[in-house]
């Protein structure tokens, strides 16, 4: 049998997930200290693990009711974020490739590719969507042709 109150925590999950991403997410820039937010991250994890544990759940229903608030919260927060980077990021009007539209880790496969020489891949890249490119969700790349 499923845990009282399930379908509500998941309900208030999915809220929060863009509720999140606007109140907070949206305002900052993470992608360099993402990792510093690891351990609180846990640390919040295993706290509401163990208040699951407080109100009665067994470890079984604790583990169950915690991953599908987890999940939940998780892709409702990334589906908004993409979203949001997709059509109301204001460099949605510049041209690059699609994933660089959703985050900069496209640039590893990117350069993996070219043997490493990412002034290859940077080139072809201007090449196809001219002077000014999105290589991130937040990096525009501009190259001033000189003609001698």
């Amino acid at each position: 049998m499923l845990p009282p109150r399930l379908l509500t925590a998941i309900l208030v999950a999915a809220a929060l997930g863009p509720v999140s991403h606007y109140a907070f997410w949206v305002r900052f820039e993470f992608d360099g200290i993402f990792y510093q937010l690891i351990p609180p991250i846990f640390f919040l994890q295993g706290l509401s693990f163990m208040f699951l544990n407080y109100i009665g759940l067994t470890v079984i229903e604790s583990t169950l009711v915690f991953a599908a608030i987890q999940i939940t919260y998780l892709v409702t927060l990334f589906a908004s974020i993409s979203l949001y980077r997709l059509f109301f990021h204001p460099t949605r009007i510049y041209p690059g490739p699609f994933w660089a539209r959703l985050w900069s880790w496209w640039k590893i496969k990117a350069f993996i590719d070219h043997n490493e020489q990412g002034y290859a891949v940077f080139d072809e890249l201007h090449q196809k969507y001219g002077d000014v490119i999105r290589i991130g969700w937040w990096t525009l790349q501009h190259v001033s042709r000189a003609i001698c």
